[in-house]
């Protein structure tokens, strides 16, 4: 099995492209982040889209940065358009909003090769409904920053995909909520750095929470 992993911004996917490498599974890895160790020969950096977002890093306000996140969707569609699939590829995967353009090129392509939708908040409908609910309660007026055509984009992806890959019981349950076959998520908990986060004697624990 060889997979490619592909996204507008790495997020957490560099560690998950960096897992794949060590047991032999990774074909490649197409993001606009800086390479975060991968072999130079299975990295390629999406210029566009990391040029286009360039302004909007550091100095933007977070909603802007959000919104323009969203909106410069179509350098990320355009780049992996002009890409080929490596022959070597068995498995895309590629988080919510990043799908498309892959999924394309997986169909496109006349192998047979499983598409997976990576669900890292829950179901699109679900992640809206409450976002704007909030926004409603505390900020009376305020429009989440994603877009109707995204959501719709998020949606179709989830149709598309063989697999929809839930990193918590609570993602797997909105999906399954919003229509998802049961049989189509796959639960795969997020993990933690053992080496920063380890089991603690129970003798050490307080009997009250201290937080900072």
């Amino acid at each position: 099995m060889k997979v490619l992993i592909s996204g507008m911004a790495s997020w957490h996917m560099d560690k998950t492209a960096a897992s794949f490498e060590k047991l032999g599974c990774l074909s490649g890895m197409w993001v606009s982040s800086k390479n975060r160790g991968l072999p130079l020969g299975k990295y390629k950096r999406i210029w566009p889209y990391h040029l286009g977002m360039k302004p909007f890093y550091h100095a933007a306000p977070a909603y802007l940065e959000e919104e323009m996140r969203w909106r410069s969707l179509w350098l990320y569609d355009c780049w992996v358009r002009r890409q080929e699939l490596p022959a070597d590829v068995d498995v895309v995967q590629c988080p919510m909003g990043s799908c498309t353009p892959v999924f394309d090129l997986a169909e496109a392509s006349g192998r047979t090769i499983l598409k997976v939708f990576e669900a890292m908040n829950g179901h699109p409908t679900t992640q809206r409904g409450y976002w704007q609910r909030e926004a409603d309660i505390y900020s009376p007026g305020f429009r989440i920053p994603v877009g109707e055509k995204v959501w719709s984009r998020m949606n179709r992806e989830i149709h598309r995909a063989d697999c929809v890959l839930c990193p918590s019981t609570y993602v797997m349950e909105s999906m399954v909520a919003n229509g998802v076959s049961p049989e189509k998520c796959l639960l795969n908990h997020f993990g933690a750095d053992t080496s920063l986060f380890f089991k603690r004697k129970k003798e050490d624990i307080p009997s009250f929470p201290k937080f900072i």
